[in-house]
């Protein structure tokens, strides 16, 4: 009786300890991902690899050395891509982090401006008008729409690769029960552009990259 007594306490200990090292893992994991939806957070932190540090390293070692140590840096088309972003998948922030400017961006008047709207993102009416049409034309179709509606928005992952033991991390633009979503951008719509940007961006390593960390089946873009 003694020796069962005794291991049923000891039973008692080791799921106890199991269910804390359980909690302590979920408290961890929400403090990582509450950190990481920060963009800035996320891309500052490279001691993950990520599919942006792979395709900079494609190119040549020097190419990710430069990232790593500089960043991507900051452009208009960078801009505009963020924009579209927000625009489709969190509209509710487009108003708060997106500004219209209508002059022309040279002279005081724009120097001011881009000061005094630093932490914003600048779009012309060219551009504004652009995403709006954008918008519209996946919101007036079935499949993106569908897509769009039934996956979370913007969701930081990182996981140990099972082949090299390597920290990786992805933020995919949509997460759903069995599929991941990104949205690209294309100067034209249509199927042989997208193939030479696929190809050109490696949209084949992202896909592969994000389905095994993020353990789902299909990958949309």
């Amino acid at each position: 009786m003694a020796s069962k007594h005794f291991s049923g306490e000891k039973a008692d200990r080791e799921e106890a300890v199991k269910q804390l090292m359980i909690h302590a893992a979920a408290e961890f994991e929400g403090r990582f991902f509450a950190r990481f939806e920060n963009d800035e957070d996320y891309y500052g932190d490279t001691s993950y690899v990520s599919n942006s540090m792979l395709g900079r390293l494609k190119k040549s070692p020097r190419h990710l050395a430069h990232y790593l140590k500089y960043g991507s840096g900051t452009s208009q088309a960078l801009e505009f891509g963020r924009a579209f972003h927000l625009c489709i998948l969190e509209p509710e922030k487009f108003s708060k982090e997106v500004v219209l400017y209508q002059g022309r961006r040279a002279g005081n008047d724009w120097k001011d401006f881009k000061s005094e709207k630093k932490n914003f993102l600048i779009l012309n009416q060219t551009e504004f008008d652009s995403l709006r049409y954008m918008r519209d034309s996946i919101i007036s179709n079935e499949i993106a729409r569908e897509l769009i509606e039934n996956c979370k928005k913007e969701v930081p992952m990182v996981w140990e690769d099972s082949d090299t033991g390597v920290l990786c991390k992805g933020k995919a633009d949509g997460v759903a029960d069995d599929y991941l979503l990104d949205l690209k951008t294309t100067r034209e719509p249509n199927l042989s552009n997208f193939k030479r940007s696929a190809l050109k961006y490696g949209y084949d390593r992202q896909s592969a990259f994000y389905l095994d960390g993020f353990k789902k089946k299909e990958f949309w873009f």
